[in-house]
């Protein structure tokens, strides 16, 4: 029921075995905590209250009206006053439960009704059938609508950083190969480089060194002559 983020209107509109389930898994959630949040406690009484007020009129054994009378007046009691109580806890000075109800939100006949199921006789069934439903619909608005809200915000995030996540990585690898095909080009044409200044070197060496040999050759073969010729 609430699991789903909807509030059906009619015991009708819902189907049972995903009803049973939720109401299952609010059983396993009371096991594991000492003290559930009061909208979840509330939320999961109130739900399983409606279905087996729903199953009696559709199945036997019927539950007698007086109990459902009192067992709806327990649940919109403990419903009403978990909620002022928690306002209650942030203020020095004890206030009325209608008006601490009030700055919550809840219908004012809803509290009047907890004030008759309380002090005087029990409403009627229809009215304690009403106010059960009315109460599951704030707590669904005031509270699982936000938590819902709360989730699919955390879900948009997350997706959000994993996309950034992969765009860097991906981007990441891109510049690592890149950085690879670069080195791997500039090794080659470094090789390439040295491969064919191999060559022109040794020809230049070998120019230069016989162009010296015949510039001291033919220095050789004048300068004995000059100095014969100044002798004579």
């Amino acid at each position: 029921l609430v699991e789903n983020g909807r509030v059906l209107h009619s015991p009708e509109d819902f189907d049972c075995g995903e009803l049973e389930q939720a109401l299952e898994k609010c059983r396993v959630w009371k096991l594991r905590e000492m003290k559930l949040p009061h909208a979840i406690d509330c939320s999961y009484n109130l739900s399983s209250l409606l279905y087996q007020d729903y199953c009696s009129l559709k199945n036997s054994p019927k539950i007698s009206e007086s109990t459902l009378q009192l067992a709806y007046a327990t649940s919109v009691i403990r419903s009403v006053n978990g909620l002022a109580d928690q306002l209650q806890q942030n203020r020095a000075l004890a206030a009325p439960v209608s008006y601490l109800c009030q700055q919550l939100g809840l219908p004012g006949w809803i509290v009047d009704l907890r004030h008759e199921s309380a002090h005087n006789e029990l409403p009627s069934l229809p009215s304690l059938r009403l106010a059960a439903h009315t109460l599951l619909l704030f707590f669904h608005e005031r509270y699982w609508m936000v938590i819902q809200g709360h989730r699919e915000e955390r879900h948009e995030h997350a997706t959000l950083l994993i996309k950034d996540y992969i765009t860097a990585a991906v981007r990441e690898h891109r510049n690592n190969l890149l950085t690879v095909v670069t080195i791997t080009e500039q090794q080659k044409r470094e090789e390439n480089q040295a491969e064919e200044s191999d060559t022109p070197e040794k020809q230049t060496f070998e120019d230069e060194d016989i162009s010296w040999m015949e510039e001291n050759f033919y220095a050789a073969l004048h300068r004995p002559a000059k100095k014969n010729a100044k002798k004579k």
